[in-house]
Protein backbone atom coordinates (compact mmCIF):
# COMPACT_ATOMS: atom_id res chain seq x y z
CA UNK A 1 0.00 0.00 0.00
CA UNK A 2 1.40 3.42 -0.94
CA UNK A 3 2.21 6.20 1.46
CA UNK A 4 -0.37 8.28 -0.38
CA UNK A 5 -3.09 5.79 0.48
CA UNK A 6 -2.07 5.83 4.14
CA UNK A 7 -1.97 9.59 4.49
CA UNK A 8 -4.28 11.18 6.98
CA UNK A 9 -5.44 14.73 6.48
CA UNK A 10 -3.62 15.94 9.60
CA UNK A 11 -3.55 19.59 8.64
CA UNK A 12 -4.15 22.75 10.55
CA UNK A 13 -7.48 24.43 9.79
CA UNK A 14 -7.38 27.95 8.45
CA UNK A 15 -7.71 30.43 11.28
CA UNK A 16 -11.22 31.21 12.52
CA UNK A 17 -12.29 34.82 12.32
CA UNK A 18 -12.62 37.63 9.88
CA UNK A 19 -9.18 37.24 8.31
CA UNK A 20 -9.08 35.25 5.11
CA UNK A 21 -7.10 34.95 1.93
CA UNK A 22 -7.77 36.83 -1.22
CA UNK A 23 -6.12 36.82 -4.61
CA UNK A 24 -2.93 34.71 -4.71
CA UNK A 25 -3.37 33.81 -1.03
CA UNK A 26 -2.68 37.32 0.25
CA UNK A 27 -4.19 38.24 3.61
CA UNK A 28 -6.75 41.01 3.54
CA UNK A 29 -8.88 43.10 5.85
CA UNK A 30 -12.43 43.90 4.84
CA UNK A 31 -13.01 47.28 3.23
CA UNK A 32 -16.42 48.82 3.97
CA UNK A 33 -18.80 49.37 1.11
CA UNK A 34 -21.94 51.45 1.05
CA UNK A 35 -25.21 49.71 1.74
CA UNK A 36 -27.99 50.14 -0.79
CA UNK A 37 -31.64 49.92 0.19
CA UNK A 38 -33.38 47.54 -2.16
CA UNK A 39 -36.86 47.61 -0.75
CA UNK A 40 -39.05 46.02 1.90
CA UNK A 41 -41.16 42.93 2.17
CA UNK A 42 -44.53 42.34 3.79
CA UNK A 43 -45.59 38.77 4.35
CA UNK A 44 -46.75 36.48 7.11
CA UNK A 45 -44.18 34.67 9.23
CA UNK A 46 -45.03 31.70 11.45
CA UNK A 47 -42.62 31.04 14.31
CA UNK A 48 -42.94 27.85 16.35
CA UNK A 49 -41.10 27.05 19.57
CA UNK A 50 -41.27 23.75 21.45
CA UNK A 51 -44.51 24.81 23.11
CA UNK A 52 -46.07 27.76 21.30
CA UNK A 53 -46.84 29.02 17.82
CA UNK A 54 -47.08 32.72 16.97
CA UNK A 55 -47.88 34.51 13.74
CA UNK A 56 -46.53 37.93 12.82
CA UNK A 57 -46.16 40.14 9.76
CA UNK A 58 -42.71 40.61 8.27
CA UNK A 59 -42.25 44.24 7.23
CA UNK A 60 -38.47 44.04 7.12
CA UNK A 61 -36.40 46.43 5.02
CA UNK A 62 -33.68 44.75 2.99
CA UNK A 63 -30.38 46.12 1.78
CA UNK A 64 -27.42 45.05 -0.32
CA UNK A 65 -24.27 43.49 1.10
CA UNK A 66 -21.16 45.30 2.34
CA UNK A 67 -18.35 43.65 0.39
CA UNK A 68 -14.62 44.26 0.22
CA UNK A 69 -12.59 44.44 -2.97
CA UNK A 70 -12.34 40.63 -3.08
CA UNK A 71 -16.16 40.22 -3.03
CA UNK A 72 -16.06 39.08 0.62
CA UNK A 73 -18.52 39.72 3.44
CA UNK A 74 -17.80 39.35 7.17
CA UNK A 75 -20.23 38.21 9.88
CA UNK A 76 -20.52 35.50 12.54
CA UNK A 77 -16.80 35.81 13.19
CA UNK A 78 -16.06 34.49 9.70
CA UNK A 79 -15.20 35.79 6.25
CA UNK A 80 -17.39 34.67 3.35
CA UNK A 81 -17.15 34.48 -0.41
CA UNK A 82 -20.34 35.49 -2.20
CA UNK A 83 -21.48 33.09 -4.95
CA UNK A 84 -24.38 34.58 -6.93
CA UNK A 85 -25.48 36.12 -10.20
CA UNK A 86 -24.06 39.59 -9.63
CA UNK A 87 -26.50 41.13 -12.12
CA UNK A 88 -29.46 40.23 -9.85
CA UNK A 89 -29.89 42.59 -6.89
CA UNK A 90 -32.43 40.26 -5.26
CA UNK A 91 -30.06 37.24 -5.16
CA UNK A 92 -28.75 37.85 -1.60
CA UNK A 93 -30.13 40.59 0.63
CA UNK A 94 -29.75 41.44 4.29
CA UNK A 95 -32.38 42.73 6.70
CA UNK A 96 -31.42 46.23 7.86
CA UNK A 97 -30.40 46.54 11.50
CA UNK A 98 -30.24 42.87 12.53
CA UNK A 99 -27.29 41.54 14.54
CA UNK A 100 -26.49 38.73 13.90
CA UNK A 101 -27.59 39.43 10.32
CA UNK A 102 -30.67 37.86 8.76
CA UNK A 103 -30.29 37.04 5.05
CA UNK A 104 -32.73 36.41 2.22
CA UNK A 105 -31.68 34.26 -0.76
CA UNK A 106 -33.64 34.11 -4.00
CA UNK A 107 -32.98 32.13 -7.17
CA UNK A 108 -34.99 32.40 -10.35
CA UNK A 109 -34.89 30.71 -13.70
CA UNK A 110 -31.83 31.97 -15.60
CA UNK A 111 -29.78 33.09 -12.58
CA UNK A 112 -26.21 31.87 -13.11
CA UNK A 113 -23.06 32.45 -11.06
CA UNK A 114 -20.08 33.18 -13.31
CA UNK A 115 -18.24 30.02 -12.18
CA UNK A 116 -21.20 27.71 -12.82
CA UNK A 117 -22.55 26.25 -16.01
CA UNK A 118 -26.01 27.21 -17.20
CA UNK A 119 -27.48 24.04 -15.71
CA UNK A 120 -27.14 25.35 -12.12
CA UNK A 121 -28.73 28.21 -10.18
CA UNK A 122 -26.93 29.52 -7.12
CA UNK A 123 -27.05 32.21 -4.40
CA UNK A 124 -24.75 31.18 -1.51
CA UNK A 125 -22.28 32.32 1.09
CA UNK A 126 -19.05 30.28 1.21
CA UNK A 127 -17.08 30.29 4.46
CA UNK A 128 -13.31 30.62 3.97
CA UNK A 129 -12.45 28.46 6.99
CA UNK A 130 -11.57 24.79 6.38
CA UNK A 131 -12.16 22.17 9.09
CA UNK A 132 -9.77 19.24 9.41
CA UNK A 133 -10.90 15.69 10.30
CA UNK A 134 -11.21 14.62 13.91
CA UNK A 135 -12.38 18.01 15.19
CA UNK A 136 -15.86 18.96 16.42
CA UNK A 137 -17.48 21.46 14.07
CA UNK A 138 -20.67 23.13 15.31
CA UNK A 139 -23.29 25.14 13.44
CA UNK A 140 -26.55 26.75 14.50
CA UNK A 141 -29.09 28.81 12.60
CA UNK A 142 -32.75 29.30 11.78
CA UNK A 143 -34.15 28.70 8.30
CA UNK A 144 -37.46 29.52 6.63
CA UNK A 145 -38.53 28.45 3.14
CA UNK A 146 -41.00 30.94 1.73
CA UNK A 147 -44.33 29.97 0.22
CA UNK A 148 -44.11 29.29 -3.48
CA UNK A 149 -44.26 26.71 -6.24
CA UNK A 150 -43.14 23.26 -5.00
CA UNK A 151 -39.62 22.35 -6.07
CA UNK A 152 -39.26 20.12 -9.12
CA UNK A 153 -35.52 19.31 -8.91
CA UNK A 154 -32.84 18.92 -6.24
CA UNK A 155 -31.87 21.88 -4.06
CA UNK A 156 -29.00 22.14 -1.56
CA UNK A 157 -29.79 24.60 1.25
CA UNK A 158 -26.75 23.99 3.46
CA UNK A 159 -23.55 22.01 2.88
CA UNK A 160 -20.02 21.24 3.90
CA UNK A 161 -18.22 21.28 0.57
CA UNK A 162 -15.02 19.30 0.04
CA UNK A 163 -11.71 20.99 -0.79
CA UNK A 164 -10.53 18.69 -3.60
CA UNK A 165 -6.92 17.81 -4.20
CA UNK A 166 -5.46 18.62 -7.61
CA UNK A 167 -6.00 15.02 -8.77
CA UNK A 168 -9.65 14.90 -7.64
CA UNK A 169 -12.81 15.52 -9.56
CA UNK A 170 -15.39 17.97 -8.21
CA UNK A 171 -17.28 15.65 -5.87
CA UNK A 172 -20.66 16.36 -4.31
CA UNK A 173 -20.62 17.60 -0.70
CA UNK A 174 -19.76 15.12 2.07
CA UNK A 175 -22.54 16.65 4.18
CA UNK A 176 -25.63 18.34 2.77
CA UNK A 177 -29.11 19.49 3.70
CA UNK A 178 -31.38 19.18 0.69
CA UNK A 179 -34.85 20.22 -0.38
CA UNK A 180 -36.18 17.83 -3.00
CA UNK A 181 -39.41 16.66 -4.63
CA UNK A 182 -40.67 13.44 -3.10
CA UNK A 183 -42.30 10.42 -4.69
CA UNK A 184 -45.77 11.47 -3.50
CA UNK A 185 -45.65 14.71 -5.48
CA UNK A 186 -44.78 16.92 -2.52
CA UNK A 187 -41.51 18.13 -1.03
CA UNK A 188 -39.10 16.67 1.50
CA UNK A 189 -36.07 17.87 3.42
CA UNK A 190 -33.27 15.34 3.72
CA UNK A 191 -29.87 15.20 5.37
CA UNK A 192 -27.18 13.21 3.55
CA UNK A 193 -23.51 12.25 3.94
CA UNK A 194 -20.86 10.95 1.54
CA UNK A 195 -17.37 9.57 1.99
CA UNK A 196 -14.43 8.10 0.10
CA UNK A 197 -11.25 6.75 1.77
CA UNK A 198 -9.32 6.62 -1.50
CA UNK A 199 -6.58 9.23 -2.06
CA UNK A 200 -8.22 10.30 -5.33
CA UNK A 201 -11.96 10.88 -5.70
CA UNK A 202 -12.86 11.06 -9.37
CA UNK A 203 -16.58 10.24 -9.13
CA UNK A 204 -18.98 11.43 -6.45
CA UNK A 205 -20.07 8.66 -4.06
CA UNK A 206 -23.78 8.03 -3.77
CA UNK A 207 -25.42 9.95 -0.91
CA UNK A 208 -26.33 8.11 2.27
CA UNK A 209 -29.57 9.49 3.73
CA UNK A 210 -29.29 10.11 7.47
CA UNK A 211 -32.75 11.63 7.90
CA UNK A 212 -35.70 12.62 5.73
CA UNK A 213 -38.75 14.60 6.77
CA UNK A 214 -41.69 16.65 5.58
CA UNK A 215 -41.55 20.37 6.30
CA UNK A 216 -43.85 23.37 6.34
CA UNK A 217 -43.21 26.44 4.24
CA UNK A 218 -43.18 29.84 5.98
CA UNK A 219 -42.11 28.17 9.24
CA UNK A 220 -38.86 29.05 11.01
CA UNK A 221 -36.91 25.88 11.86
CA UNK A 222 -34.07 26.05 14.39
CA UNK A 223 -31.17 23.76 13.45
CA UNK A 224 -28.14 22.87 15.56
CA UNK A 225 -25.51 20.44 14.32
CA UNK A 226 -22.19 18.86 15.30
CA UNK A 227 -20.06 17.11 12.69
CA UNK A 228 -16.71 15.36 13.07
CA UNK A 229 -15.21 14.56 9.67
CA UNK A 230 -13.38 11.32 9.01
CA UNK A 231 -13.35 8.34 6.66
CA UNK A 232 -11.94 5.57 8.92
CA UNK A 233 -15.06 4.90 10.99
CA UNK A 234 -14.06 7.88 13.13
CA UNK A 235 -16.66 10.47 12.10
CA UNK A 236 -19.78 11.59 13.98
CA UNK A 237 -22.98 13.53 13.28
CA UNK A 238 -25.46 14.93 15.82
CA UNK A 239 -28.28 17.16 14.64
CA UNK A 240 -31.27 18.78 16.32
CA UNK A 241 -34.27 20.48 14.75
CA UNK A 242 -36.61 22.63 16.86
CA UNK A 243 -35.09 21.13 20.00
CA UNK A 244 -35.55 17.48 19.00
CA UNK A 245 -32.61 15.28 18.10
CA UNK A 246 -33.08 13.78 14.65
CA UNK A 247 -29.59 12.38 13.88
CA UNK A 248 -27.14 10.63 16.20
CA UNK A 249 -24.27 8.83 14.48
CA UNK A 250 -20.92 7.71 15.89
CA UNK A 251 -18.07 5.63 14.42
CA UNK A 252 -19.26 6.52 10.94
CA UNK A 253 -17.77 8.12 7.80
CA UNK A 254 -18.24 11.67 6.53
CA UNK A 255 -15.79 13.26 4.11
CA UNK A 256 -13.01 12.61 1.62
CA UNK A 257 -9.31 11.81 1.86
CA UNK A 258 -8.15 15.34 0.97
CA UNK A 259 -5.21 17.47 2.07
CA UNK A 260 -7.54 20.23 3.25
CA UNK A 261 -10.83 19.83 5.07
CA UNK A 262 -14.30 20.95 3.96
CA UNK A 263 -15.90 24.37 4.34
CA UNK A 264 -19.45 25.48 5.13
CA UNK A 265 -21.83 27.02 2.57
CA UNK A 266 -25.43 28.17 2.96
CA UNK A 267 -28.07 29.66 0.70
CA UNK A 268 -29.56 27.98 -2.36
CA UNK A 269 -27.74 25.80 -4.90
CA UNK A 270 -29.86 23.78 -7.31
CA UNK A 271 -30.36 22.23 -10.70
CA UNK A 272 -31.57 24.96 -13.06
CA UNK A 273 -35.35 25.00 -13.17
CA UNK A 274 -38.30 27.30 -13.78
CA UNK A 275 -39.72 27.92 -10.29
CA UNK A 276 -38.51 30.70 -7.99
CA UNK A 277 -37.22 29.70 -4.55
CA UNK A 278 -36.77 32.09 -1.62
CA UNK A 279 -35.08 31.01 1.61
CA UNK A 280 -34.37 33.06 4.75
CA UNK A 281 -31.56 32.37 7.23
CA UNK A 282 -31.12 33.95 10.65
CA UNK A 283 -28.50 33.75 13.41
CA UNK A 284 -25.87 31.81 11.47
CA UNK A 285 -23.08 30.49 13.72
CA UNK A 286 -20.28 28.15 12.66
CA UNK A 287 -17.05 27.12 14.39
CA UNK A 288 -15.31 24.70 16.73
CA UNK A 289 -16.87 25.98 19.98
CA UNK A 290 -19.82 23.95 21.27
CA UNK A 291 -23.26 25.35 20.41
CA UNK A 292 -25.17 22.71 22.37
CA UNK A 293 -26.86 25.43 24.43
CA UNK A 294 -28.62 26.63 21.26
CA UNK A 295 -30.70 23.43 21.22
CA UNK A 296 -32.79 24.55 24.17
CA UNK A 297 -32.16 28.29 23.89
CA UNK A 298 -32.06 29.40 20.24
CA UNK A 299 -31.27 33.01 19.48
CA UNK A 300 -34.38 35.13 18.82
CA UNK A 301 -35.20 35.87 15.19
CA UNK A 302 -35.03 39.62 14.68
Amino acid sequence: MSNQTLRRRDITALALGAIGTGVAGKAFAAKPAARIKLGSGSDTTTTTTNTTTTTSTDTSTYCGLSLDSYNHDSFAGQTWNVNRDTSKSYAIQQVVGTTPPRHRFEVRNGDFWVNDSNVRNRAEFQCLTRYEPGRDVWFSYAIRIRKGTPVTKWNVIGQFHATPDSSDGNASPPFAIELNPDSAGGEAMRFVRRFDPQPTTSVSPQPIVMHKRAFARDHWYHIVGRVVFGWRDDAAVDLWMDGAKIISLANTNVGYNDLKGPYWKFGVYRAATAETLIVDYANMEIGVTSLLSRVGSPLPIL
